[in-house]
C-alpha cells in the first residue's frame, strides 16, 4: 500500500518541520509512505521560508490555492490526492501538531482490525502552556500535556459523551479525521471540509463521511486512543486560540451546520455518531506517560 502523508502549513516554518520530524521518527509499519507538505497560505513569502527551513528533510512541497479558511486548506489536500492516482490512502496532519513515533503503526493496526476507510480519533493528547482544569502532567516549566489516562478517556471524549454523537444538529467537533483511503472517494458522499466557516469546519467533513458510512459501504472507524496525535494549543495564531473566549464567533453556526445535514440525507434524532464502527484503546499499553513526555520534550 502506498500512503501520501499530507502536511497543511501556513505560517509557521519552523513547527512544519518538528511535524515533518515527527513523520520520520515512525516505526513499525509496514506500508510505503511519501511525504507532502502543502503550502496553503496568503503570506507570499512564506513558501521561500518553508522550502528554506526543510530543505534537508525528506519532503515534497507542493503550494495550493489558499482562500484564508482552514477549510479551505484541508480541502485542498483532499483534492489533491483525490488527483494522483498512485496512492491508495491518505495520513493528514496540520503542520503544527505531532505525531507520536508509534502513530502509524497504531493506524495500521486499527485498518488491520477494522477494514477503515477513515479514521476519526475520539481523543487525542494536547499539549498546553497555560494551566487548565484537565487531568495534566509538567512536560517543562513551560508546557502541560493532556493525557488522555484511562477514566477520563471515555468521560472526555468517547461514547458515555453522548451530546457529540446523538445530537448531529448541534455543533461539536465529534472526532480528528486523519485517515482516508481512496474509496471514501468512489461514491455519492464523499469527504469535504467547508470553506468560509473558521472553526468547526471538521465537522462538516465528519457529517459527510458519516453519510457515506450510513449510505454505502464505507467503514467509518472511530477511535479513543492517545497514541497517535499530539495536538499543539501553544500556536497562538491557531484557530482554535482565536476563537476561545470569544463566544460571539459562534454566533449562527448550529443554524449553518443544520442546513449542511440536510442534503447528506441524514436526520436530526434518528442518524448519529453511534453507529460508526468503535475501535477501543488500540495498542493501548504501547505508549506510556514517561515516554510521551520524553518525545515531546525532545521535539519542541
Amino acid at each position: 500500500m502506498r500512503v501520501l502523508v499530507g502536511v497543511l502549513t501556513s505560517f509557521d516554518a519552523d513547527r512544519a518541520r518538528r511535524t515533518i520530524r515527527s513523520i520520520e521518527l515512525q516505526r513499525g509499519y509496514t506500508f510505503d509512505i511519501d511525504v507532502v507538505a502543502f503550502c496553503n497560505t496568503l503570506d507570499e513569502g512564506y513558501l521561500k521560508k518553508l522550502v528554506d527551513c526543510v530543505s534537508d528533510l525528506d519532503v515534497t512541497i507542493v503550494e495550493t490555492e489558499s482562500d484564508g479558511s482552514p477549510g479551505g486548506g484541508k480541502q485542498s489536500v483532499l483534492n489533491w490526492f483525490v488527483g494522483r492516482g498512485e496512492f491508495d490512502a491518505l495520513i493528514f496532519i496540520d503542520g503544527d501538531d505531532l505525531f507520536y513515533p508509534c502513530a502509524f503503526s497504531v493506524i495500521e493496526d486499527i485498518c488491520d482490525n477494522t477494514n477503515a476507510d477513515v479514521i476519526g480519533l475520539l481523543s487525542h493528547d494536547m499539549l498546553y502552556d497555560w494551566e487548565c482544569d484537565l487531568k495534566r502532567v509538567r512536560v517543562d516549566n513551560r508546557h502541560w500535556l493532556i493525557s488522555w489516562f484511562g477514566e477520563q478517556l471515555d468521560h472526555a471524549f468517547g461514547r458515555d459523551y453522548t451530546d457529540r454523537f446523538k445530537n448531529i444538529g448541534t455543533v461539536r467537533t465529534p472526532d480528528r479525521l486523519v485517515w482516508f483511503t481512496r474509496k471514501m472517494f468512489s461514491g455519492l458522499f464523499r469527504p469535504w471540509f467547508t470553506r468560509g466557516i473558521q472553526i468547526y469546519e471538521d465537522y462538516v467533513a465528519s457529517l459527510s463521511c458519516l453519510a457515506a458510512h450510513l449510505h454505502s459501504d464505507i467503514n467509518y472507524v472511530q477511535v479513543s486512543t492517545s497514541n497517535i496525535y499530539i495536538h499543539d494549543m501553544t500556536k497562538r495564531r491557531s484557530v482554535c486560540n482565536i476563537f476561545i473566549g470569544d463566544g460571539n464567533k459562534y454566533t449562527d453556526l448550529d443554524d449553518a451546520f443544520t442546513k449542511i445535514i440536510f442534503p447528506l440525507n441524514l436526520v436530526i434524532g434518528t442518524n448519529s455518531f453511534d453507529s460508526c464502527i468503535y475501535y477501543e484503546n488500540p495498542n493501548e499499553d504501547d505508549l506510556q506517560i514517561d515516554d510521551r513526555i520524553a518525545f515531546i520534550r525532545s521535539m519542541i
